[in-house]
């Protein structure tokens, strides 16, 4: 999805490929209600495919914080990021991340950010545990302000709208283009 989002020539199309390139990390979390890997600090994981590095620490245990940083001949990313943790009586818990991922594309040398929604795991007492992604994914270009946010919406009775995200591309306060599906 970034190789796409470096060559494409037009901005608008460009921020939107990065923004569903957001948007997709979250599709490996549904379902997944088993507790998430947790290395041990200092533990790092290295991957080095036919076309990219990648790189990842555990540089914090508590709280903790993980580190990673990738690229190849269209892009850099890294990120270091650090978790808020909340958990209610109506056995809910909650997860704000902090911190953002950096993304630069190399054939247009902009960097965006990308700033990630609340993810919550529901019925931790009583029903059947869900994990949902609400809230807004901002993502920035920082060469130009142009914006994308993404609302990713709470499912409503029923299911409705279960796992739905619109978003927008706005740039000097007007609106350029929509997008809208579901991350998984």
């Amino acid at each position: 999805m970034l190789n796409e989002a470096d060559m494409e020539q037009d901005p608008v199309k460009r921020i939107m490929k990065v923004a569903a390139f957001g948007i997709a990390q979250y599709k490996c979390t549904d379902g997944r209600l088993n507790k998430p890997f947790n290395p041990i600090l200092g533990e790092t994981f290295e991957l080095i495919g036919k076309d990219y590095k990648y790189f990842a620490e555990q540089v914090c245990h508590h709280p903790p914080v993980s580190a990673c940083i990738a690229e190849n001949d269209h892009y850099k990313y890294h990120m270091d990021t650090n978790t808020q943790m909340g958990v209610s009586w109506s056995g809910t818990l909650k997860a704000v991340p902090i911190g953002f991922q950096h993304i630069v594309l190399k054939k247009s040398n902009e960097h965006y950010l990308i700033g990630r929604p609340t993810t919550t795991v529901n019925n931790l007492i009583l029903g059947t545990m869900y994990i949902e992604h609400v809230g807004t994914m901002t993502v920035k270009n920082c060469a130009n302000q142009m914006e994308c946010p993404v609302e990713f919406k709470a499912a409503g009775w029923g299911n409705a709208g279960k796992h739905e995200c619109n978003g927008k591309v706005i740039m000097d306060k007007k609106e350029l283009a929509t997008l809208s599906g579901q991350w998984s």
